[in-house]
């Protein structure tokens, strides 16, 4: 994602952790009442997007470790959408999800969207996602974005935002993402990185 104050494409403040990470509703500070076989058995923040801000996440591998990875990283991403709205950079959803580096960067991406007055809507498609299991704590993923379906919007008033993007490769970016599995079960995002207008995530 990527923000108008620093660029955007769709949405966010410029590049998310550029060598350093990688990779909205009720309280993202609050836990899920109880824990079901969906989420894994693990009581997780509880992360509801308004109708208007929409994440579309294509491609399972039906691998089961594999696939535990691409859920987390999904929580992960709703947990930014979520903090980005809700204006929340201490948001108890990101720390959920995110640790080290990565969770450094996320609060500053979320809190550039604060200092520019800006929010977003609409829907970010994420996609060519592939996981590299390295071993039974660690894991890589690497995947692609498309923000052209979102715009930012002005945090007091809603009205649209111009990005001050002018390239249509813009809306695409790279990210390359490290994921720990913690005491919880939970897949945290950990390091990365990303890279917009990546030639690999450009429509052919």
């Amino acid at each position: 994602m990527a923000v108008a104050v620093v660029v955007l494409a769709g949405c966010g403040s410029g590049e998310r952790g550029s060598d350093a990470i990688v990779g909205a509703g009720t309280s993202s500070g609050s836990a899920a009442p109880s824990p079901s076989a969906a989420d894994g058995g693990i009581e997780r923040p509880v992360i509801r997007l308004p109708k208007d801000v929409k994440n579309v996440f294509e491609g399972r591998t039906g691998d089961v470790a594999k696939d535990a990875v691409l859920a987390d990283n999904e929580r992960g991403i709703d947990a930014e959408s979520d903090a980005i709205v809700r204006g929340t950079p201490a948001s108890a959803a990101l720390r959920f999800y995110n640790k080290g580096d990565t969770l450094m960067s996320e609060v500053k991406y979320v809190q550039s969207f604060l200092d520019g007055g800006i929010s977003y809507k609409g829907t970010i498609r994420y996609f060519d996602r592939r996981v590299t299991i390295v071993d039974d704590k660690t894991a890589t993923l690497v995947y692609c974005a498309d923000e052209s379906g979102a715009v930012n919007t002005d945090r007091k008033t809603g009205e649209t935002r111009k990005s001050g993007q002018t390239k249509r490769d813009d809306n695409y970016v790279l990210y390359n993402t490290r994921l720990t599995l913690n005491s919880k079960g939970v897949w945290q995002s950990t390091k990365g990185f990303s890279k917009r207008g990546a030639v690999s995530c450009l429509p052919s």
